[in-house]
């Protein structure tokens, strides 16, 4: 690792600039803000990323390092923003020359959750000293004990941190509710388009704090508009917030000071939102507008910022609406001007987003220009500039966020924001329809406001006095019984999960994910494979209750203890699902994205059959070998991993890291289970030896004759009736995620002889562990089991004599240990155990 003198080389290294004042606090002050509100394209990003790798990584202060969580999680409420700030992200990384090296366990892990898309950023041991994105998106859960970057939408990183992860099997939430709470920095950028979620950030850190974590864990809110009270929940009513922001000496620079006094000039349009003529009029006065703004520039050598063009509408539809208005016409043979036209919104499959995100930051405008049609995705953290703009009127926070897309450098002399508003003051159940997603009165706010700036400069130095009128939407706020609640994963009795999403997004934000099969037999859908990333659209749940209303049965789920895809009802769609559609039935057009009226056959991206599922955790699959291995050798192996994991995290005595131990050298004592050595034997090659009770084997999925059977539930067993104490037997359990607060049969799972005998998960009472002809279980030198028979008494709801039962259990050992600390535990015994199956390091 190189060495750097000071934090301004570390700084200069990575981002090729200078640090200003603020950005140089961050990295070398011991307090971490709390609040940083710095104006749009003030570098809000590289001050905090650069900063925390500075404090992990560089800075040679020990106590620096200590203070500084070693996940930092950057939460942004649009997937388009995701893209971006990875990308950055990754070439700060190589710069710096410290990306995850598998061979070392060294280097930081830069991972992207967003829906269908988790890749992950490390160095490529096969690429002559190169680096690349790793096909194990798993990684920065498989390396708990290492750095990492996590940048995601606030969907995808908040639902894991509520133990709920959308888009992903339900057997991965506890690793991810795990890493996701404890030693780990969050960072809300934005914070002004987070809705509900907001409110789920400050309330989880105030959860945070009362439970307890490993490893401690911090928050850091960013917006250019950021008000503290913002902040303020129930739970979280810290008064005093570490505020960061621009002081005199940040003033002073140069390039800092033409950006916030940067020349844009903001003016009514002529098209009102109240007009039902609304899309044609403002097609026609964007293409006039922009000719007009065409010709200005068309002598001069101006940058390429100067013949963009965007128009910002607050909804999917009237975005895909204009974006076709307008190409119809270019297409008319009275129009000379032709500019190239993109539409950016959230509803694209991934490939299609990048391609026209591509086009939008493309540099090389042709000589009429680009117009990009775009919704609030384009909003913040995007880096694009224009020296003309047209936006809907939106609360003023969000305004304000739009208005820093226009001359964002400062460079231009000359730019124009048009803001689209009404012909005269409509009344509240007519205004109601048109301003959704946003509430009424933060639209008329922000339309006086408007007025008051009308022919006036909008850039950050003139719109400070407007900071104490912005707003954010009021949302749900969970509670800490919802918190306690939510780390079960049992599926109620009518096998439904408990539904967050009120706490994730406001209603009209409500998304699915869907990808299409094509299949002219419908029936045949129910085999498909799990889907790729590149497979995955984003569609609001509305869209898919409406189409399954009008056509039952064409909208399909994933039931994952059957393994196959069913037809899905109106009334069972809930937010973060993932469904399939079959092509024949449209819905999707390459150019336009989600179009739930085009009844066009979709076209897949690809072959799908060849493309890795978008999550192989459902089955297994990380728990899998390539060879046979003994219960012994296999156990030996993840002891040595975990003892490994534990030494690196260096926590000290917090963790009980005894009983971690011996709950590894617990975790596999169920495969001695006759079901499941007879399983490995019908599946694989011959094994090596018909005296061993083995672990592994080179099969893949194999299938057990008692359907549903979980090994580790036999181990929990064993472990309880030798008396290895509760948070033993628990870990024991919960290394597959499938067994964890309660033991509960499943409905189709196959039931012994004796009606009079308890069964759960393919464990039938009296078993016997290990059967003849082995005399005994061996796991190291530190465990022998004789055979015993399991006895399912534990399962029992309350106290069975002087017993409690393993549900009473649990919630004992969540408790004491506080559901944050008990999942990470759990997250630990997973890691090791997967690295030693997948000959990780």
């Amino acid at each position: 690792m190189t060495n750097f003198s000071s934090y301004d080389v570390f700084f200069k290294a990575a981002t090729g600039t200078d640090p200003w004042p603020y950005q140089k606090r961050m990295g070398c002050h011991q307090e971490y803000p709390t609040v940083l509100s710095v104006p749009t394209g003030a570098g809000k990003t590289a001050a905090v990323v650069i900063s925390w790798l500075w404090r992990r990584l560089f800075s040679g202060d020990e106590k620096l390092r200590k203070q500084t969580p070693m996940r930092l999680i950057y939460c942004l409420p649009m997937r388009v923003l995701v893209e971006q700030t990875f990308n950055v992200i990754k070439e700060w990384i190589e710069k710096l020359d410290v990306p995850f090296n598998m061979n070392s366990c060294k280097g930081v892990i830069v991972a992207k959750l967003l829906g269908g898309d988790k890749s992950v950023y490390t160095f490529s041991a096969d690429s002559s000293g190169g680096s690349s994105k790793s096909d194990n998106e798993n990684l920065w859960s498989l390396y708990p004990e290492s750095d990492a970057i996590l940048v995601g939408t606030q969907d995808m990183l908040l639902s894991r941190a509520l133990n709920r992860g959308y888009g992903a099997s339900k057997y991965r939430w506890p690793k991810d509710f795990a890493l996701l709470n404890n030693d780990c920095l969050w960072v809300m950028d934005e914070i002004q388009l987070m809705g509900s979620g907001l409110y789920t950030t400050t309330q989880l850190q105030a959860f945070r704090d009362s439970f307890g974590v490993y490893g401690g864990s911090h928050s850091l809110w960013m917006s250019a508009t950021l008000r503290e009270e913002w902040l303020r929940t129930v739970n979280y009513q810290t008064q005093s917030m570490h505020r960061e922001e621009l002081l005199d000496d940040d003033q002073k620079n140069r390039l800092l000071n033409s950006r916030m006094k940067a020349y844009k000039t903001l003016r009514k349009a002529s098209s009102t939102l109240d007009d039902k003529n609304y899309i044609s009029s403002l097609a026609k006065e964007v293409l006039e507008r922009h000719c007009n703004n065409m010709k200005q520039k068309a002598s001069e050598r101006s940058p390429s910022e100067s013949r963009n063009t965007i128009v910002v509408l607050n909804t999917v539809r009237r975005a895909r609406d204009l974006y076709r208005k307008i190409k119809e016409q270019q297409g008319k043979p009275d129009c000379a001007v032709k500019p190239e036209i993109v539409l950016l919104h959230s509803q694209f499959r991934p490939d299609d987003r990048e391609k026209a995100l591509k086009k939008a930051l493309d540099e090389n405008v042709g000589q009429f220009g680009r117009i990009v049609v775009s919704t609030q995705v384009i909003e913040a953290g995007v880096d694009i500039s224009c020296s003309l703009m047209f936006t809907e009127i939106a609360p003023w926070a969000s305004m304000v966020q739009r208005y820093g897309r226009v001359n964002r450098w400062g460079n231009l002399d000359h730019s124009e924001i048009y803001w689209i508003g009404f012909s005269d003051e409509p009344a509240d159940k007519d205004l109601l329809k048109i301003v959704s997603p946003y509430q009424i009165e933060q639209i008329r706010t922000s339309s006086d406001i408007c007025k008051k700036f009308e022919n006036k400069q909008v850039n950050p130095g003139s719109l400070n006095s407007c900071n104490q009128q912005m707003e954010v939407e009021e949302g749900f706020v969970i509670r800490k019984k919802d918190i306690v609640e939510l780390f079960d994963t049992t599926a109620d009795i009518s096998g439904f999960d408990m539904d967050i999403s009120r706490f994730i997004r406001e209603a009209e934000d409500f998304n699915v994910h869907v990808f299409w099969r094509e299949d002219s037999k419908t029936v045949l859908l129910k085999y498909q494979n799990d889907p790729a990333r590149k497979e995955l659209c984003n569609v609001p749940v509305a869209d898919i209750k409406e189409i399954l209303k009008k056509k039952p049965g064409t909208v399909w789920k994933k039931n994952y203890i059957e393994g196959e895809w069913q037809p899905a009802g109106a009334n069972e769609i809930v937010p973060g699902m993932v469904l399939m559609m079959n092509c024949a039935d449209g819905g999707y057009l390459e150019e336009i994205g989600w179009s739930k009226e085009s009844k066009s056959p979709v076209v897949l991206p690809g072959n799908p059959i060849h493309l890795a599922s978008m999550d192989n955790n459902a089955s297994d699959d990380l728990s899998e070998s390539n060879s046979w291995k003994t219960i012994q050798d296999h156990t030996t192996g993840v002891v040595n991993k975990l003892r490994y994991i534990l030494k690196m995290l260096g926590y000290d005595s917090s963790l009980p890291e005894d009983r971690l131990i011996k709950s590894a050298l617990w975790h596999d004592v169920g495969k001695a289970h006759p079901v499941f050595q007879k399983s490995l034997h019908n599946n694989s090659s011959p094994a090596p030896s018909s005296n061993e009770l083995y672990a592994k084997s080179p099969s893949k999925r194999i299938r057990h004759e008692r359907k549903g059977f979980r090994h580790e539930l036999a181990s929990a067993l064993l472990a309880l009736q030798n008396g290895a104490g509760d948070l033993i037997a628990y870990l024991a359990a919960s290394h597959h995620g499938k067994v964890r607060l309660s033991i509960r049969a499943l409905p189709e799972e196959d039931r012994p002889g004796d009606k009079q005998k308890r069964f759960a998960r393919g464990v039938w009472e009296g078993d016997r562990i290990p059967e003849a002809p082995h005399s005994e279980i061996r796991v190291g030198n530190e465990l022998k089991i004789l055979p015993s028979d399991i006895d399912l008494v534990y399962m029992e709801l309350g106290r069975s004599g002087k017993m409690e039962s393993w549900t009473q259990r649990v919630l004992g050992l969540r408790e004491e240990y506080g559901p944050f600390r008990l999942a990470f535990m759990e997250s630990l015994i997973r890691a090791a155990d997967e690295r030693e199956s997948g000959g990780l390091i």
